[in-house]
């Protein structure tokens, strides 16, 4: 018998489009209890300047933001997610060096959440 996850990853797995995908990620976090949840994607190539995919259900004002203020290049969530394959959960202590990324997030009602990467930097 299949786990709870294990079912999940299995249909996950089977999915060839990127919008169904996402919208899979998004009823998985909704039933953890997320209201919102981001995915992105950072391809190897070209290794000067790779292309990064981003999915997302935060609110558009906030993807605005973030943006526009580069928070991508700040967030800890995702260098975190450059280096370890652990979960980290948000907090005060983890977005220490980035408090303008933190406050403006908690000011669109962000302020709970995990991350995890699928791959390190070094995969």
């Amino acid at each position: 018998m299949m786990t709870w996850q294990g079912d999940q990853l299995h249909a996950l797995h089977a999915v060839e489009c990127e919008h169904t995908l996402f919208e899979m990620i998004v009823s998985l976090a909704r039933d953890l209890g997320f209201d919102h949840c981001a995915y992105g994607l950072r391809m190897p190539l070209p290794l000067t300047q790779p292309k990064i995919a981003t999915f997302s259900n935060y609110p558009v004002a906030w993807q605005r933001r973030y943006q526009e203020k580069n928070y991508l290049a700040a967030d800890p969530t995702v260098q975190h997610g450059m280096r370890s394959l652990l979960p980290v959960i948000w907090s005060d202590n983890l977005f220490a060096p980035a408090r303008e990324l933190w406050e403006d997030a908690r000011s669109f009602g962000l302020d709970v959440g995990w991350a995890q990467s699928r791959e390190g930097l070094n995969k």
